[in-house]
Order: C-alpha cells, then structure tokens, then sequence
C-alpha cells in the first residue's frame, strides 16, 4: 500500500538529495522559507525539509505535485484533515517503533510485543478508513456543486466531476478503496482474543510415538470471559462437567507450563505473518506522513503570501531546455522578512555563463539569491515568487557563497573557500547549476581573477551553467573581451546620482563597485551630525 502523492509511482524515499543541500540551504536563506511553511513547528519542518532538498528532473512530476496543490486551494478542509490523519498515523508509527524496541530488549516480552503489535494495526485500520472516507466524502461533494463554479476553481478546466480531482488525491483515494479494510479489522478482531481473552480452537496431528506432528489455529473469537481464577478447585471442575461439558480442566502445573510454550510458539508464528502487514503499515504512514506535511506547508506559504500581497506562479519546465523566461522575479525570503516584496527582476536568457556586475548595494546577491530560491522550489513542485517562470531542470544545484570569516577557523578565508569549491567540482556534472556570490574576494584582485577564470573557464567548456555575482574587475573584463559565445552580462543599475534602482540590466561589465557612494553615505552622514 502506497500513498503516491509526490510521485505517480514511487516513495521520494527512493530519489537522491542534493549532495550539498545544507550549503544550498544557508546560502539561499531557505530557512526563512522553511520556517514559514512549518510556522516553528519542529515535525513539520523535518518533514518539508526532507521533500525540499529532493530535486525533481521531469516537468510530469511537477506538474503532478502542482495539480494537488491546486487541489488542496479549493478543498482546505480536506487537506486539515489529512494532515490531522497523517500526523496521528505518524505518532503511531513512531510509538510502536520504540515499544518494539523497548520489547526486543527485555527478555521475556512476548505478550507486550504482541499487544503493541496489535494495538498500532487496529488503530491504523481505524485511520486509514478515515482517511478514505474524509477523501471520498470530499469527492461526493465536489459532484454537488455546479460545473461554472467548479471550472473556476484553480486547476480545473471544466465542471467535469472526474477533473475536480488531482490525479494524485483520487488515486491514494481508489488505492485505500481497493484494499479491504473493513475485513482485515474484523479478521484482527478475531485475533484479540490473544491479549484480551476468548476462546481458540487449535487442531493436532500426533504420529505414532505421540509425537506432535502438526498444530493449527482453526476458529477464534473474542469475548470476555468470567474470571474463575479466584473460585475453588470444586466449584471449577463443576463448572467444567457441568457447563462446558465438551472441554477438559487442565489443572496440572506441568501441563499448562507446555500449554503456555504452545501458545507461545503459535503467537511467535503469528507475529512472523503479520511483520510485513505491519512493515507496511509503518512505510506508509512515515512516507505519507512526509507527503501531506509538504502540501501543508506549501498550503501555509501560499496563505501567508496572499496576505502580504505578494504574487506567485506555477512554474513551466522542459527537459534538456536551458532558456528562462521569467517576469518580476523577487526575492521570497527577503519579502517574508520585511513583509514587502522586493524590486522585481526579469530575464530572458539561454546563456551558459551569467556574469553578474555592478555597483555594491546594487541587489546584485539578492537576485542570484532569487533565482536560486526559485529554482529549488520549482524543483519539488512548489510555486515560484514571480510573473511568469520557465527554466530548465537540473540534477543538481550547487551554491558558493562567500561568507564571514569565523574565528574559530585554523585555516586562511581563501582556503575554507576553496575547500568549499573543491567539494562542489568533486561531485558537478554536466547538468548542474552553480551559483557564485562574491567568490574568491579574499584574496587580491589580480589573483582572484585568475583562480576565477581556471574554475568558471573550464565548467563554462563543459556547458556546465553558472551564474555568477562578482567584483572581480579582471577577470570580468577578460571573459567580456572573449566575447564567449552563449555568455551573458548583467549590470546593477545605477543612476548618475548614484541611485540604485535594484534592477539588472544587460550591458558591458561595470569595472568599479562604486565604493565612494557608500563613503559618500556613511561619513557624510558623521558630518552632517
């Protein structure tokens, strides 16, 4: 039994992650992004973490995540009860993993394991008929509400009952219809006389010798029976000669220590039956339990964005397309910080190398810090702060960022920073996307330019896509005088005043970072005071 909401046909659980996700993750200012759609909630920060630094490489799957999220706009209820389902599925999963642990240290925990065994499969039958019968009921609802309310809902092109639902909500919806839940409870609720007392019928074959051959378990049922275990030994056997006439007391002590061991070994044989039943239970609440806390999240995301007035998009993509068109991209980390959307950005660009120059406090980093965002949550299917977005996919995304120098290094900046780059050339491919912030700035400009042009030359050789921020005035210059074919330059706007307008402009690399307007601010300010 599978859930399937992330992909058509597999668990995310079988995809690799970005292999530098953590830097990735520092550099973009992805927390931000993560601890609005989890609202501090630990849980649910794990779990959209783990399906964020999943890169998806086909534009089926995204589309496929995109229509459930449209889905779940139009059915909130629906998508508040799922998640209340899969969160209490989880804590089941979670408390049956330590109670199986707790058991297999003991050594005679036969009848807790079987007991915590049993307990998390009826409550998870019990569940999973409510996670059915809560999308099933959302379903049915949907076929009473007229067909020009129905195609205005987002995601749906017609009052077609069968286009009201995603693709991935009807299928875990036909999935839990199919399996039969209601007749693995009864047949479980037969079993419970195991730990709750009631009646067995065991059958056995003896060979000659009296030797026990064969033993099975032919007919069970639960019931509570009286307790005689305080009564006298007279009134029992009358009991038994009386009342249940077709059974025989055991009274003999050695006898029911055999009984017990042969009641033992059947439960033990049991338990072997159930394990993979109960396998499965515990994979599909872990992986569902991370599938709905992803669209719960991006649910909360959207809510929040609609309340600051800040737009966003359902990706395009094509595989094996470098081209982005994108319109009034904005920093979404940033915008959920100040609670206003930055100025806006647009690009139309298939380049290979995307030079980056111009004036400090330009918004040069905040757009190459807006790109990538929007990259990553495009790639789990998520929507993107913009107008309009359309990228190509890649295996992997790559960040080099610079950073503060820590006190606490034993190595020089340029070093940590190179150690940084080795680690990402180690594991680039051909289909990757690196992002440069400031690279290599520690050192000095002649120097840094040359490290810069023996690392992006090569990647640019290899079509490996790269976008870079830099003021390394050199090396931009050389690479612009190349006029390397598939290469781009972008230029912080500035106006003559020394304005800056946040907007990147295509235009011949700008050798001076304008350092004296800052002076001009900052000490102009002093003396002004």
């Amino acid at each position: 039994m599978n859930s399937f909401l992330l992909y058509e046909d597999r668990a995310i659980s079988t995809e690799a992650a970005y292999p530098s996700f953590q830097d990735m993750f520092k550099d973009l200012n992805l927390n931000i992004v993560l601890k609005t759609m989890a609202q501090d909630d630990v849980f649910l920060m794990e779990q959209i973490r783990s399906v964020m630094m999943v890169p998806v490489h086909t534009p089926s799957v995204i589309q496929y995540r995109y229509d459930i999220i449209r889905d779940f706009c139009a059915r909130r209820e629906l998508l508040d009860a799922m998640y209340r389902i899969g969160r209490q599925g989880c804590g089941l999963a979670e408390q049956y993993k330590k109670e199986r642990e707790q058991n297999r240290s003991r050594s005679s925990a036969g009848a807790g394991a079987v007991i915590a065994a049993f307990r998390f499969i009826e409550q998870s039958l019990s569940l999973l008929q409510q996670l059915r019968d809560q999308i099933k009921s959302s379903i049915d609802a949907s076929s009473d509400v007229p067909g020009d309310v129905l195609g205005s809902l987002p995601g749906n092109v017609s009052g077609d009952k069968e286009k009201t639902v995603s693709q991935g909500i009807s299928g875990l919806c036909r999935r839990l219809s199919n399996y039969p839940l209601e007749d693995l409870e009864a047949f479980h609720k037969q079993l419970l006389f195991y730990t709750t007392g009631g009646e067995g019928i065991f059958s056995i074959r003896i060979s000659g010798g009296l030797k026990l051959t064969r033993s099975r378990l032919e007919s069970c049922r639960s019931y509570k029976a009286a307790s005689l275990s305080n009564t006298s030994r007279k009134l029992r056997r009358l009991y038994y000669k009386v009342i249940k006439k077709d059974s025989i007391l055991v009274e003999d002590e050695s006898l029911q220590r055999d009984l017990h061991t042969f009641l033992d070994r059947h439960i033990a044989e049991l338990m072997k039956i159930y394990e993979p039943f109960i396998g499965d239970l515990l994979a599909f609440w872990l992986e569902y339990g991370r599938e709905i806390s992803f669209y719960k999240g991006v649910n909360t995301l959207q809510t929040r964005m609609n309340e600051l007035s800040l737009p966003f998009c359902y990706g395009e993509c094509r595989e094996n397309e470098d081209r982005k068109e994108i319109e009034d991209l904005y920093e979404l980390s940033l915008a959920l910080y100040v609670q206003v959307r930055p100025v806006p950005n647009s690009l139309n660009s298939d380049a290979v190398l995307t030079v980056i120059t111009g004036a400090n406090q330009g918004g040069k980093s905040t757009f190459l810090r807006s790109f990538g965002i929007a990259q990553v949550l495009m790639q789990c299917g998520m929507p993107v702060p913009a107008s309009a977005f359309r990228s190509g996919l890649y295996s992997r995304i790559h960040t080099h960022f610079t950073r503060k120098e820590d006190a606490m290094l034993s190595r020089g900046r340029l070093e940590e920073e190179l150690k940084r780059m080795s680690g990402i050339i180690s594991r680039i491919s051909e289909d990757s996307l690196l992002l440069l912030n400031e690279s290599f700035a520690s050192t000095t400009e002649k120097e840094g330019s040359q490290i810069a042009y023996d690392i992006i030359i090569p990647l640019y050789e290899k079509r490996i896509e790269v976008m870079m921020v830099t003021h390394l005035h050199e090396f931009a210059k050389r690479v612009y005088e190349e006029q390397l074919p598939d290469s781009e330059f972008l230029v912080a706007e500035r106006k003559e005043n020394g304005d800056r307008t946040f907007r990147m402009l295509r235009g011949k690399p700008h050798y001076s970072s304008y350092g004296t307007d800052l002076y001009q601010y900052m000490i102009g300010k002093i003396e002004e005071n």
